[in-house]
């Protein structure tokens, strides 16, 4: 059976005031790919409780060339009762 790719994927988030656009560009796109793998293609097996294996590919972790285009979109709505504007993680 032939599976389907998937070309790109667009991500907007409000995320209030973003104070460094690199990193939070970077944890959604780490928060993709993470949630891309655990949905299509990571499976860890386990034996006794602990995994049969340690290597990344045996356990389906997505490769950089599998991962598809990420579009990042930083939707800024200050928070009045967060930091400079940012939005509390907690």
């Amino acid at each position: 059976m032939k599976m389907a790719k998937l070309k790109k994927v667009v991500a907007a988030h409000d995320a209030g005031k973003i104070i460094n656009p690199t990193l939070f560009e970077g944890q959604i796109e780490g928060s993709i790919h993470m949630g891309l793998g655990y949905a299509i293609s990571e499976e860890v097996e386990m034996e006794n409780g602990r995994p049969k294996s340690t290597r990344l590919r045996k356990m389906g972790v997505l490769r950089a060339k599998e991962t598809p285009d990420i579009e990042v979109i930083g939707i800024e709505v200050e928070d009045p009762n967060g930091p400079h504007g940012a939005k509390r993680s907690w």
